[in-house]
């Protein structure tokens, strides 16, 4: 193989990963949050573990602590977001 048709292989195979990517990306985002959200809270899960709290004790209190608070932040914005949207629908028909 010569050079030239290696680095047209390679291309092609770069290429077409990044093609199947993009069409997936909607079906991947759910990962991708999901590996970027363990990583940023990796740090405090060994520090619990020097704490010896066992990982998957502090990996459930961080998701706890997460849903607790989406869910009081969806309670405190939902209906202001509603009120928002009834003025806006008043003011202009």
């Amino acid at each position: 193989m010569t050079k030239f048709e290696t680095r047209c292989l390679s291309i092609c195979f770069l290429l077409s990963v990044t093609a199947i990517f993009y069409w997936s990306f909607g079906a991947l985002i759910p990962f991708i949050v999901g590996f970027v959200w363990a990583y940023l809270w990796r740090p405090l899960i060994l520090k619990a573990q020097n704490h010896n709290i066992a990982p998957g004790i502090s990996a459930f209190c961080i998701t706890f602590f997460t849903y607790c608070i989406l869910g009081t932040t969806c309670i405190v914005l939902i209906p202001s977001v509603k009120h928002l949207l009834i003025f806006y629908f008043r003011i202009y028909p």
